[in-house]
């Protein structure tokens, strides 16, 4: 039996920013399988599209693994997991990573990292091989490069990397993205009757990205990620007379502060991103829209985490939002002119958790709300998409560890604002199920 007093350090009880980092570069590196595709006139980060589901972001906060549970998934070489999770009657939102590390020698080693997710912002399986060797004592270096179906969205990096992410750490990686897509292209004009559009860079994108990971210094942690997708420029052709030209820009950063005793673990996290499109017909074209996509996208966030007498876990979240997206321009796609959607928003997670930590019997009661405060004026659609000013739910979990790397948890939530929506003439109290898994080895 663990003792009373459970340390922060023994039950993992730290957060990172790592995995939100992975999430955010998959957006970059794979921009065919987000919602709407490469050339989608919408952008990059969309934290508000169509087909949404008014609970879906709740539904999100809901489903998937805290950056608690990130934690201990990023320092781990190997592993598995997966969370899925009910968005509306047909279809599940499934998010499932698979990692793998093959020693090579004392000094190198082979890793495999696969993600698939189908959620209604992305449809995509993205790989990533990489070869990685330590030269001296806390010195790494490596190369990767990406696997999907769109031969033209394929990537290529490397990086440098001193210390590791449980001692502290510095990585500057850089990526050249889309490296065969002119050469695909190119070829893909010669059957230009097959494809929709025939896209040619101007000047390919580059993202350069850094890692900082601090060492614990007197109970305190902290984190520092960044990344820049410097300008690109390519034409696009829809047929002779239809040209025109895309440039884009994107970065993201965030920050992690932390601090840490034997009883509770205390953090305040802030997340950013950020994109732009400028879209233009070409000289002589026949394409009429001229506009431009400006996102932007502040998020401030809090948690605490603390063990109360043995197998009894507390957590609270706390993250505030600050979402804009505009289209601008002399004209723009029927239905949005006008376009400027903006959004404040507030997410809360309680949770009481049971967990031996090593073997055995794990459940839970948590509360989840969210509350929209949209824009209103006249040039805003504060109900553009389908979305309600608060979402308020109950959710019960249970599940089994197997070990201290190993569990499966299921859960269900009851709604507890009774809400209305699609046309209901009754107060709909289920509110979704979901399931969640994670192993390391």
């Amino acid at each position: 039996m663990l003792p009373t007093t459970i340390s922060a350090q023994t039950t993992n009880q730290h957060g990172t920013l790592l995995a939100w980092e992975h999430k955010i570069k998959r957006f970059v590196w794979d921009r065919s399988h987000n919602y709407g595709g490469s050339n989608f006139f919408r952008g990059l980060f969309r934290e508000s599209i169509d087909p949404l589901m008014p609970e879906h972001d709740i539904d999100l906060v809901t489903y998937r693994f805290t950056p608690i549970n990130d934690y201990q998934w990023t320092r781990s070489s190997q592993g598995y997991r997966v969370f899925l999770g009910s968005l509306d009657a047909k279809y599940l939102a499934t998010v499932s990573h698979f990692k793998s590390s093959v020693s090579i020698s004392d000094n190198s080693s082979f890793n495999v990292d696969g993600v698939l997710e189908e959620t209604f912002r992305a449809n995509r399986f993205l790989g990533i091989l990489n070869y990685e060797r330590t030269f001296a004592s806390e010195h790494t270096a490596g190369v990767y490069h990406t696997l999907n179906k769109t031969k033209g969205d394929l990537d290529a990096g490397f990086y440098y990397q001193y210390g590791s992410s449980s001692d502290g750490m510095i990585r500057v990686e850089t990526t050249f993205l889309d490296w065969p897509s002119n050469v695909t292209e190119n070829l893909a004009s010669s059957y230009s009757q097959r494809y929709n559009v025939i896209a040619t860079y101007e000047k390919r994108p580059q993202l350069f990205s850094l890692q900082l990971v601090s060492p614990d210094i007197k109970n305190f942690r902290a984190e520092v990620v960044a990344g820049i997708q410097t300008r690109s420029q390519k034409q696009l052709k829809e047929t002779e007379t239809t040209t025109y030209r895309d440039q884009k820009w994107a970065h993201y950063a965030g920050a992690l502060i932390e601090y840490y005793n034997p009883w509770v673990t205390v953090g305040f996290t802030f997340k950013r991103t950020f994109s732009k499109l400028i879209r233009s017909p070409l000289a002589g074209s026949d394409y009429e829209p001229d506009f431009g996509n400006w996102q932007s996208t502040n998020q401030y966030g809090f948690y605490a985490s603390g063990d109360l007498f043995d197998r009894i876990r507390l957590e609270q979240w706390l993250w505030y939002e600050n979402y804009k997206d505009r289209l601008q321009g002399a004209s723009v796609p029927e239905g949005y002119t006008g376009f400027d959607f903006r959004e404040e928003r507030l997410r809360v997670k309680s949770r009481i958790l049971y967990d031996n930590y090593k073997k055995g019997f794990k459940a839970g009661i948590e509360y989840h709300a969210e509350y929209q405060y949209p824009q209103t004026g006249p040039e805003s659609y504060p109900r553009f998409y389908d979305s309600q000013d608060i979402n308020q739910r109950l959710t019960f979990t249970a599940g089994y560890r197997i070990n201290p790397n190993f569990y499966l948890i299921a859960g269900i939530s009851y709604d507890a604002d009774l809400d209305r929506y699609y046309n209901k003439t009754d107060n709909e109290q289920f509110d979704g199920c979901f399931g969640r898994l994670s192993v390391t080895w």
